[in-house]
């Protein structure tokens, strides 16, 4: 390959300051050292994380199909399913939120082998609750975010855990 061994240069969103609009640059990128890669990344956004601690935005002129509205939606639904909830085969799952966070953990019980998958309506009146369970926060709240509930709602053997960047 022609840029095998030897620095390249490429386009980069630079975000030199919070809060600040990125700048595409030219930048040098050195050849990969021992055990590193080199990788062309095509389309890319910024993901809630980020925007949770940079309160940045892709611009809205920006053309839909170089871009990417997911981020890190599908990894981290995914994930959270998997590696932190972990149902087992034949379970039923259930997932309050159907956004590309829900979605993906969706996906993520199907792939465990859940036998049932139950996308919930936020409304409290619309479902009843039941005895045993894992219930999974997914992802960074806004900085002001709270999260309250009765401390009933652990008495039945019911786990609430908490997971980002998986």
């Amino acid at each position: 390959m022609a840029t095998a061994g030897k620095v390249i240069k490429c386009k980069a969103a630079v975000a030199w300051e919070a809060g600040k609009p990125l700048s595409i640059e030219e930048v040098d990128v050195a050849p990969p050292q021992a055990m590193e890669v080199r990788v062309k990344i095509l389309f890319t956004a910024l993901c809630h994380t980020d925007v949770y601690f940079w309160e940045a935005k892709i611009n809205p002129e920006a053309p839909l199909d170089k871009v990417c509205v997911l981020s890190c939606g599908i990894s981290t639904g995914l994930g959270a399913t998997i590696n932190v909830a972990k149902p087992r085969k034949g379970s039923t799952v259930a997932i309050f939120g159907l956004g590309a966070v829900g979605l993906a953990a969706a996906e993520g019980a199907r792939i465990s082998g859940a036998s049932r998958i139950i996308g919930i309506d936020l409304n409290p009146n619309r479902f009843e609750a039941r005895a045993g369970g894992v219930a999974v926060l997914v992802g960074v709240p806004h900085k002001d975010a709270e999260f309250k509930t009765h401390p009933m709602n652990f008495l039945n053997e019911r786990t609430l855990k908490g997971t980002f960047l998986w």
